[in-house]
Parts: structure tokens; C-alpha cells; sequence
């Protein structure tokens, strides 16, 4: 837990310990272990070997994949597609088991809140750095406009609604242990699991970890792996897939704006951790321009 008051504040108040606690025993569960084996994905998160609290500490005591050669791979002009892929692959699972979850039981335990309340602030200063990025530009006009519009953005999601289902809410590769040979991605750090649209976590990887190809020139392959492992772990549950492929694919397009704002609330820490360049962020910011994609979503003056 943080020591810093503000910050220990944050944790309590959106539960964030519990959250990742529950979310490590709810991988355990026999339910869990058996849908990963049927969907053929030994490692879609570590094993858990103990988590609990006592007063205000957390503990989780997870399996320790460097063991096994995974690494953590940030890279700031983005990822490789196959690394991409193979997030892609593990949060399908995670996904599917969810939906699976929902269908046997009516229910989910991670029905938490969004993090929204800590997200203002983050998400205003992005968009004041990016004034300054395209400064002389018109496009610095929108942002200025923008400015007057951060909590519709932060609830951007609401108008394209898909399902719900598990989903991590915070995913790119700086979460992702990857094995050495591109293939298998094991996720961490699930304190902002929740109930929500899995596509926010797609458009997420891919605006925050995602070279400018991936979304403009390798989408339909990066989504056909994401749908084939997903299809493949609700058949094997024979779970219905209430959704079509086609209808994900439209919601990416949708989401667009979505994967701005995750990449907009993360800006400033990200840029002076050397997380991701300003090249990155402009082509994205470009790309939203030339795409519509602020106009769509809201009426400028």
C-alpha cells in the first residue's frame, strides 16, 4: 500500500488491493484452471500462491516467470506485432472466462467502479501537452475545445456498448510479461479489474503499446487472433458467442476515442518515463484527425 496520503486515499477508496487480491483467488478457482486447459493457454496470468491482508498491507505472493525467461518488453516506438498478438490471445481468455463466469452464474464479484475519479486530472494535463505538441497547428484549437469536455471523454465508452464481461482495464506491455519467444504473454497487475466492454482493453494495447502499423495496417490480423482465441474458449465451454466478429470490428472503430483517452490519461508519465515518444503520440493524434474521430464524438464550436 502507499504511504503517500493522497495516493493511500485512491487505494481505499476504489478498493484497488482487494480488487487484485480477488481478481489472483478468483484464477485459482477450479473453474478458472479448467476453461484455461480446454482454451489451450497454460499462463494467461501467474499462479497465485498466497494473497491476503492484514490491517492495511496487501500481499500477493505470485509465481516468478523470469524463471521461465518472460520479460516485461516496453518499447517506445511500440511493440512487435507478435508480441501484440499474444496480449491479444491472453486477455481473450481472460474475456471468455468472464463471459463464462456471467452466463453460469448471473454474476460477477469484480462489478467494481471505474477509476474516473482519478482519471480528471491525468486525462486535463494530456490534453494541455498536447496544445503545447501542436502548437500553430489547428488541430491545437480541438484540444483547447477538448479541454471543456474531459469528464464526456473519460465516459466515452458509454456510447458503444458491446457487453460486459472481465476486463483489466489497464492493459499494455508495461503489464505484460512476455516469454522470449514472442509467443505466450502472461498479465499482470489487475488492480483496475472490472466489469466492461473487453474492447476498451483491446484499443488500449493498442494505442498505448502498439507501433502506427499495427492499427493502420494490421488490424484485421491482430483481430482475427484476438477472435479466433476467444471464439475457440467459449466453444470448448460451450458457452453461446452472443457477438459476431463483425460487430467487434466495428466497435474498435468505434473505440478509437477510447484508446485517446487511455493514451491522453497517461501522457506526462509516460513520456518522462521514456514509455512512449512524441512521434507516437503525434501519429496516433493524427490519425484520430484524418479518421474523424474527435469530430464524431464531439461538436466543436
Amino acid at each position: 500500500m502507499p504511504k503517500e496520503p493522497s495516493q493511500l486515499e485512491i487505494v481505499r477508496k476504489l478498493d484497488l488491493a482487494r480488487r487484485e487480491v480477488d481478481f489472483y483467488k478468483y484464477t485459482k478457482s477450479e473453474e478458472f484452471t479448467t476453461f484455461c486447459k480446454k482454451s489451450d493457454l497454460s499462463h494467461p496470468v501467474p499462479k497465485m500462491f498466497w494473497g491476503g491482508q492484514k490491517n492495511e498491507v496487501f500481499t500477493i505472493v505470485l509465481q516468478d516467470l523470469s524463471t521461465r525467461n518472460f520479460r516485461v518488453v516496453i518499447e517506445p516506438e511500440g511493440n512487435t506485432l507478435e508480441q501484440l498478438k499474444c496480449t491479444l490471445s491472453s486477455i481473450a481468455i481472460i474475456h471468455a472466462a468472464g463471459l463464462a463466469t456471467l452466463s453460469r452464474h448471473g454474476h460477477h464479484c469484480f462489478n467494481f467502479p471505474r477509476k474516473k475519479c482519478i482519471m480528471i486530472e491525468s486525462v486535463r494535463a494530456g490534453i494541455k501537452r498536447q496544445i503545447k505538441m501542436f502548437a500553430g497547428s489547428r488541430i491545437a484549437s480541438t484540444f483547447e475545445a477538448l479541454l471543456t469536455k474531459v469528464v464526456d471523454l473519460i465516459n466515452v465508452a458509454s456510447r458503444y456498448p458491446l457487453l460486459n464481461t472481465l476486463i483489466h482495464d489497464d492493459l499494455w506491455t508495461g503489464n505484460v510479461m512476455i516469454n522470449q519467444d514472442d509467443t505466450t504473454a502472461s498479465i499482470i497487475d489487475w488492480q483496475f479489474v472490472r466489469l466492461g466492454n473487453p474492447v476498451c482493453d483491446i484499443i488500449t494495447l493498442l494505442f498505448l503499446s502498439g507501433k502506427p502499423s499495427a492499427y493502420q495496417q494490421h488490424l484485421t490480423e491482430l483481430l482475427n487472433c484476438y477472435w479466433n482465441k476467444f471464439e475457440q474458449a467459449m466453444k470448448e465451454m460451450s458457452i453461446p458467442v452472443s457477438i459476431t466478429y463483425e460487430q467487434v470490428k466495428q466497435n474498435v472503430e468505434d473505440m478509437c476515442i477510447y484508446g485517446y483517452m487511455s493514451v491522453t490519461d497517461s501522457l506526462n508519465t509516460h513520456l518522462a518515463n521514456n514509455i512512449i515518444t512524441e512521434n507516437r503520440i503525434k501519429h496516433i493524434i493524427n490519425f484520430m484527425n484524418e479518421k474523424g474521430h474527435f469530430s464524431k464524438n464531439f461538436a466543436f464550436k
